[in-house]
């Protein structure tokens, strides 16, 4: 999976780290995304839409929260 060039670079020890590297690469895409679609939304006047969405991402976000935290802590 990693290149003879990451083993120059890093070194083996560093292998470990390739998949919270790409935890953190796919949550800061969504991230970024979230507010980017909510103003594409707003300008084309989908106020409904984001009023409806916002609770509804949020509960199931408070119950995963709830339930991953403590299990990955």
């Amino acid at each position: 999976m990693y290149g003879k060039s990451n083993d120059l670079i890093y070194g083996k020890v560093y292998h470990a780290a390739a998949g919270i590297l790409l935890i953190g690469a796919v949550t800061t895409y969504f991230s970024v995304m979230g507010p980017v679609a909510y103003r594409v939304i707003i300008m084309n006047a989908g106020f409904r839409f984001v009023a409806v969405k916002m609770p509804l991402i949020a509960v199931p976000n408070i119950v995963l929260n709830s339930y991953l935290i403590p299990y990955m802590e």
